[in-house]
């Protein structure tokens, strides 16, 4: 027996085991992050309060019980403050043929004095100003009406109404024109100075973008201030802030106000509690429902009461957000992982042809070398590069292996499903190696929050179905002496299958995977390329009901089942186009790694996700083959008399004489 795979799956094995080690540490920290806040704004209180005609304070008050302990203000802008009456802009001529002078213009003393503030710690520019009755009047320079979403700090009544309701503050600094790291920190400052927690960038930028964004991760922290990234919001600077930070942020989901106008309470509620419980958000920044209902305080009473009690309900509790711990995987399990990933692509390489002792050795050890010098010189390109690898690997290798599956007949019923779910589930372990593989190379915080991510998503699921499919139609299983003879039966067995008659039914067949293919990448990722249907969204939410966890769609309703079935066809003999149906169940094996490469989800939810995929895909995939057994018995013809079976040497004859005319394989 050659020594090359028992070699290689101890490898294999050994880089398991230190990827479950790192995956047992990363479960302790994303258990021990339970603690989520909600947020409503102050502006969409105050509508609330109007439309339901009562206190402003009452209103906080009654929201805040409800199950949303912290308010969320926007900084006042110029613009807001014009709009709002507190301000307005006046081109005053002094002197005929002189050139105008600007003004701000207050009814409020205090407004004026925290404008002038502002303006004066964000742009370093003094502004004198001075009372007038009835109003108070600021001469500033031209250039500041360029710039009218400038920050000019909190409402005060708003944060006086928020100390009395006992609520946390989160803020929306307004970033724009703040270009100096003076001016970040006087930012960062005036928003402690105020109480705050949390902040929440408004605008189409975070504080400091571009070029400052050192400046605005010194100052968040040196100020007590947690930066919260909003998920889906692509505001411009956000990566490199939060990678500045080094991970330590906190996810916001919020549902914008265009989804509001048509969402209803009980699908707002499900994208929270999906968001907090399977993308490590921490902090919900709901929007209110703003209808002319006479009962619109009440109904957003209830609103957030659902969700504060869905929330509690799968385990987390109401509080101040917090970051993640810092967690990074040692070392030493990385270059583990990683040379279980090089095992993997020696062991498909082996399947495929054979090599000498020489070869796979050689292939090993350049590979475990490029691995630990990658880990050196660029770890964070090297682990992804891996990961990427495994990811295309593992999922080819698990198909690939049941190439033997024909050589074992089933005559019953029971053998048959017990000869189809053994090779289901060696299959989906193999998968689920590199999927562990995965874990051990991607785990720490940065990907735990999505400040870095997984690359190579579309073609991980695509590739591994191509390749298969290739692999399968030209009979490539190391079954010539050499890589030079697998290769000529290979070009030979994909020139017949070329040049083989095919039907107008097999064209549109392959039409049909080609559009599902095509379908599944456009669905694929946080935003696909056209939306679901209500009917899909319905059936989702049941499963989430139902299961808890919702498995994919691609793995239970069309890899895992055609895998039993193309199994359960080997298994009788029958060889003639299974490669098709193998190279679509490949799908399956690789949306099981995929869910792994998401690792700002949490692990146990990834688990208990594969886990229902399985089970549900093999109740179907039963269902197949139970169809396909009993439709089968009618069509079998009568058994006739036939000639004494040959004896084992003249099976063997006939074996060698069908390899050497180059025939051997199965049948495309």
């Amino acid at each position: 027996m050659s020594l090359e795979r028992p070699i290689l799956w101890l490898l294999l094995v050994v880089g398991v085991i230190a990827s479950l080690y790192v995956a047992m540490r990363r479960d302790r920290v994303e258990q021990a992050n339970t603690s989520v806040d909600v947020g409503i704004e102050y502006a969409e209180v105050r509508q609330v309060a109007l439309l339901a005609s009562i206190d402003v304070e009452q209103a906080l008050r009654r929201l805040r019980d409800a199950g949303a302990p912290s308010l969320i203000l926007s900084e006042d802008t110029l613009t807001s403050l014009r709009q709002s009456g507190a301000a307005s802009f006046m081109r005053v001529l002094r002197q005929f043929g002189a050139p105008p002078q600007f003004e701000l213009r207050f009814p409020d003393t205090a407004v004026a004095e925290r404008v002038r503030r502002n303006v004066a710690g964000r742009l370093r520019v003094s502004l004198p100003w001075a009372p007038r009755t009835p109003a108070k009047w600021m001469p500033v320079p031209e250039a500041l009406t360029d710039v009218p979403e400038l920050g000019v700090g909190l409402d005060e009544q708003a944060l006086a109404r928020a100390a009395d309701a006992k609520m946390r503050i989160a803020v929306r600094p307004a970033p724009a024109a703040v270009a100096t790291g003076k001016g970040i920190e006087f930012v960062a400052n005036e928003m402690r100075r105020a109480g705050a927690c949390v902040v929440i960038f408004s605008g189409k930028a975070v504080l400091g973008h571009p070029g400052q964004s050192e400046t605005t991760a010194e100052a968040l922290p040196k100020a007590r201030l947690l930066y919260g990234s909003v998920e889906f919001g692509k505001q411009l600077g956000d990566q490199s802030l939060s990678r500045a930070l080094d991970g330590e942020v906190i996810r916001v989901h919020a549902i914008t106000a265009a989804e509001m106008a048509t969402m209803s309470p009980a699908v707002g509620v499900e994208r929270f509690v999906r968001a907090v419980r399977e993308r490590n958000v921490r902090f919900c920044y709901v929007r209110l429902f703003l209808d002319s209902r006479p009962d619109v305080l009440e109904a957003n009473v209830k609103y957030l009461r659902a969700t504060a009690e869905r929330l509690r309900s799968s385990g987390f509790t109401l509080g101040p957000a917090q970051p993640l711990q810092d967690f990074v995987s040692p070392q030493w399990a990385l270059i583990a992982a990683c040379v279980g990933v090089v095992a993997g692509v020696v062991l498909l390489i082996t399947a495929i042809g054979r090599l000498s002792f020489i070869g796979w050795a050689g292939l090993a050890l350049l590979g475990i070398a490029v691995a630990v010098a990658g880990l050196w010189m660029a770890p964070a390109l090297s682990r992804k590069l891996f990961a990427l690898l495994a990811a295309l690997t593992f999922p080819v290798l698990a198909v690939v292996r049941l190439h033997h599956v024909h050589s074992r007949r089933c005559r019953s019923y029971g053998g048959l499903l017990g000869g189809a779910l053994g090779a289901y589930l060696s299959c989906a372990a193999v998968s689920l190696c590199g999927a562990c593989l995965i874990v051990g190379l991607l785990s720490d915080r940065l990907f735990m929050v999505k400040v870095d991510q997984f690359t190579g998503v579309k073609l991980s699921l695509h590739l591994p179905l191509l390749a298969v499919g290739v692999i399968y139609l030209g009979a490539m299983f190391a079954s010539k002496p050499s890589w030079r003879e697998q290769c000529r039966l290979a070009v030979h067995n994909w020139r017949t299958a070329l040049a083989t008659a095919v039907p107008y039914g097999h064209v549109l067949i392959v039409f049909a995977i080609l559009a599902g293919a095509a379908v599944i990448l456009l669905r694929s990722g946080n935003e696909p390329g056209f939306g679901l249907s209500q009917a899909e969204l319905s059936f989702r939410s049941m499963l989430e009901r139902i299961l808890v966890v919702r498995p994919r769609q691609k793995e239970f309703l069309v890899g895992h089942p055609l895998l039993l079935l193309g199994i359960a066809l080997m298994l009788c003999g029958t060889r003639r186009g299974t490669w098709v149906l193998l190279a679509c169940a490949t799908i399956g094996q690789t949306s099981m790694v995929n869910t792994f490469c998401h690792i700002h989800t949490p692990l146990r939810i990834s688990v208990l996700r594969t886990v229902n995929g399985l089970w549900v895909g093999a109740v179907l995939g039963i269902i197949l083959i139970t169809i396909y057994w009993f439709a089968r018995r009618p069509l079998q013809p009568e058994e006739t008399p036939s000639e004494p079976p040959a004896s084992a040497a003249e099976t063997d004859r006939r074996q060698a004489g069908s390899r050497a005319n180059g025939h051997e394989g199965p049948h495309v």
